[in-house]
Parts: C-alpha cells; sequence; structure tokens
C-alpha cells in the first residue's frame, strides 16, 4: 500500500483522540486535538493550507484541506451523524489540487473509530497510444499498476477517455 507506515501513524494519532475525547464535539476541537496529536508524534503537517484551484491555467479559488500531513497524505475531519457520498469527493478532490495521491477521512462522530474511516488512493492511470492497443481496444496496465488483491494487471478500458496529463483512477480503501 503506498505510505502504509505514515497512514498507520495518522490513524493511530486519530484513534487517541477519539479515545480521549469520544464522538459528539464539533470538527473544530478535533482538529485542535489531532494538530496536538500528530505534533507530539513528530509528524510535521500543514492545517487548512491554502491550496489554489486551476480552471485552464487560471487561479479561480482557493480550498484548505483540514491537515497536508507530511506533505504526503490529505486528511479530512468530520463530525457528523451520517456519511454523505460528497464527503469522498471533497477528500478525491482535495487530492487532485494537491497532486498527492494519499489521503484520509475520519468521522469522529462514531461509537468506534475505525467505522468512520476512509483511506483513498489516486492511482495515476497512463494513456496507452492506439497502436498499443489491442484488438479490442483495451490495454493491459503498466507493471506497476497491478490490482492488489489479485496481484494481476488490471485492463483499462476506453483509454481515450483519460485526460493524458493528469489521467487518474480513485480506488477508496476503507
Amino acid at each position: 500500500m503506498i505510505h502504509e507506515e505514515l497512514t498507520e501513524r495518522i490513524i493511530g494519532c486519530a484513534m487517541e483522540v477519539h479515545a480521549a475525547l469520544g464522538p459528539g464535539l464539533l470538527e473544530s476541537n478535533y482538529q485542535a486535538a489531532m494538530g496536538l496529536e500528530l505534533s507530539a508524534a513528530g509528524l510535521s503537517f500543514a492545517r487548512e493550507r491554502l491550496v489554489p484551484v486551476v480552471y485552464r491555467g487560471v487561479e479561480i479559488g482557493q480550498h484548505r484541506p483540514d491537515f497536508v500531513i507530511e506533505n504526503t497524505v490529505v486528511v479530512e475531519i468530520k463530525s457528523v451523524e451520517r456519511y454523505d457520498p460528497v464527503f469522498a469527493a471533497q477528500v478525491i478532490t482535495y487530492l487532485r489540487i494537491t497532486k498527492l495521491r494519499v489521503g484520509l477521512l475520519f468521522n469522529f462522530n462514531r461509537p468506534t473509530l475505525k467505522d468512520g474511516i476512509k483511506r483513498f488512493v489516486l492511482r495515476i492511470v497512463f494513456s496507452v497510444p492506439p497502436s498499443l492497443r489491442g484488438p479490442s481496444g483495451t490495454a493491459a496496465a503498466p507493471a506497476g499498476l497491478r490490482d492488489r488483491e489479485h496481484g494481476r494487471r488490471r485492463r483499462i478500458k476506453s483509454v481515450e477517455r483519460y485526460d493524458p496529463v493528469f489521467a487518474a483512477q480513485v480506488l477508496a480503501y476503507i
């Protein structure tokens, strides 16, 4: 897994916060506690760092992920009763605009935190030129993009639909 050791340390920090505070507080309380826990763990982080949103080469706004840890992992903190798919979309968007590959979403408003953790990995999918595609229009994924569960290459269909500059396929892990 990508950045597995780092994400395990971050998850450990979140579990410490949840064990001490429990569910039911505001997100800002968990953010403050998480900052203290990350510092105690010796992890470098930026809290609510401004990240520009660029459209067609023009900056159109800015976003603030809750944490960017070790310039490697985006962390978004929630304290909500129900999970909404827009939270996953938010983390994926943060990954795209920061050009990072790993994100964590924590919902602290759960009886046990393990039910409120989602891990996201933004995978780069390489564009395959038409001359290298098979007769059905599919192409084998590069050797580095193996299906982690089965250890085999994944088949990519309709490679043309991927943007060759920043083509990505998102897989969410719990």
